[in-house]
């Protein structure tokens, strides 16, 4: 890893997929920054950070059913250019991608902040209050089992959402990439009032659909008596706050939020490290 003179760690994320739910991840390192950092009084006490809005990247469901080799051939490429800008730790903010990312070598290079690997490890830390966990994702990263493995050796069951909520879960997911951060407060309005702004474009008919959508999805997991409920998708973070009124807030657990404490715990450690020397 490159020291700088100001002895500052630089952080590089591959995002924009979504956009949306990038910004949610670089504002929840800035908050964590915050509270991990006394000192914090202007701009250059905030961790530098590199951030690649990456919309171009191969869609993820598509990737998988095409054996995944462009997106992971993209991820590469992509990788390569945070490289270039001497990143000391790189997160990528879709979990998803993950599925795709298992054999690269550039690893060795920079401190990998993996999300997946991040939200077990706090489900593990609690697993006397957790035996078993819902699973909100795409397709992809459930089909991977790459929770369902890891978790397993834990005796900690993942449940997944049969087929039919996995496709009403996937329209959810798009539902937020088009709405982004308006995606709660639109929810929200048609909940209490049934109305939607005329500007936004959008039907009151597609916001019922998406609210029943979200009530058998959850309705679902009550039934099956889990303890908590793993929010494995980048974009339904943005929803919190309009999920909270189906499960109370300790309920969720927000990879998103883990992840940004991640980086800034290691990006701490390697700045104080950098002092010692």
């Amino acid at each position: 890893m490159i020291a700088h003179k100001e002895k500052m760690p630089k952080i590089g994320i591959i995002g924009g997929c979504g956009p949306y739910a990038t910004l949610d991840i670089e504002q929840k390192i800035l908050r964590a920054s915050l509270l991990s950092i006394p000192s914090i009084k202007n701009d250059q006490d905030y961790y530098p950070m590199v951030v690649s809005y990456t919309t171009q990247l191969q869609n993820r469901i598509q990737a998988h059913k095409c054996g995944g080799r462009s997106l992971s051939l993209q991820l590469e490429e992509e990788i390569h250019q945070l490289l270039l800008q001497n990143i000391d730790i790189l997160l990528i903010a879709c979990q998803s991608a993950h599925v795709f990312i298992n054999n690269f070598n550039f690893f060795r290079k920079v401190k990998f902040i993996n999300m997946i690997d991040t939200t077990i490890d706090n489900i593990v830390q609690n697993k006397k209050q957790i035996k078993s966990v819902g699973l909100l994702g795409t397709s992809v990263l459930s089909d991977s089992g790459l929770y369902q493995k890891l978790l397993q050796k834990h005796d900690i069951k993942v449940i997944t959402l049969p087929e039919k909520l996995q496709f009403q879960l996937n329209k959810l997911i798009y539902f937020i990439k088009s709405y982004g951060l308006e995606s709660s407060t639109l929810l929200h309005r048609y909940m209490f009032d049934s109305s939607v702004d005329p500007s936004v474009g959008i039907s009151l008919q597609y916001l019922k659909e998406i609210t029943n959508d979200i009530k058998i999805i959850l309705k679902f997991f009550l039934n099956q008596h889990i303890d908590k409920i793993i929010l494995a998708c980048t974009e339904l973070p943005l929803l919190k706050t309009f999920l909270n009124y189906y499960y109370c807030s300790a309920t969720y657990i927000d990879s998103n939020e883990l992840a940004a404490l991640r980086v800034v715990q290691f990006a701490r450690s390697l700045q104080l490290t950098w002092k010692k020397n």
